[in-house]
């Protein structure tokens, strides 16, 4: 099940942010948001705006949010795009599992979150927006990471991800993503904010 996949593939990301960073040879990311902030606005015009302004607008601002609340003393070694094609079964052990095609960056645990945010946008049918609150919830329970960062990061993934697969032709399904941002960005929820205290 998606419940299922994500446990697993959350199990596996807490054992990459145990990774000591020093280890790694990577340096912390100093600016995340600033890809997004310029591929989602751009990306926008050139497709003709394919979404409304509000959902555009709903992204900035959560990049602004997550910009304002990053803590460099939190960060860890992060995947990047971790979904279910990118985590593969270690045979060897019972129920293990392994991410590849890592991006390996330095910054903070939500991210990789956002990504599962993003994912299977057909289980959010009939109601995106409550569906969208209980996988948010979900993923704080597996992680302990703040619901506030997870959710804006996962708005933001969404978005930007729609935008990529309309690019690539990929018509459907970025259209099904696009209205579960849609769907997000009319409702103002209890964790769609920058309170990082959830």
């Amino acid at each position: 099940s998606v419940k299922e996949q994500i446990a697993f593939i959350c199990s596996v990301l807490q054992k990459t942010w145990d990774v000591p960073i020093e280890n790694t040879g990577l340096s912390p990311e100093a600016d995340g948001t600033t890809w997004f902030r310029n591929f989602i606005q751009e990306t926008w015009q050139k497709l003709n705006r394919p979404c409304s302004q509000q959902v555009i607008s709903r992204a900035l601002a959560y990049l602004d949010s997550r910009e304002k609340a990053l803590n460099p003393s939190a960060f860890v070694l992060i995947h990047g795009d971790a979904h279910s094609n990118n985590t593969l079964q270690d045979l060897s052990l019972e129920n293990a599992f392994k991410l590849v095609d890592p991006d390996g960056i330095i910054y903070e645990k939500a991210y990789d979150l956002g990504v599962l945010m993003r994912e299977w946008p057909e289980e959010y049918a009939p109601d995106p927006f409550r569906k969208g609150m209980e996988r948010c919830e979900y993923l704080h329970d597996l992680t302990h990471v703040p619901a506030p960062a997870i959710w804006e990061w996962g708005f933001v993934q969404t978005v930007s991800t729609a935008l990529v697969l309309l690019q690539i032709g990929q018509e459907e399904q970025g259209r099904a993503m696009l209205q579960v941002a849609e769907c997000w960005s009319t409702v103002e929820g209890l964790i769609a904010s920058s309170q990082e205290t959830y």
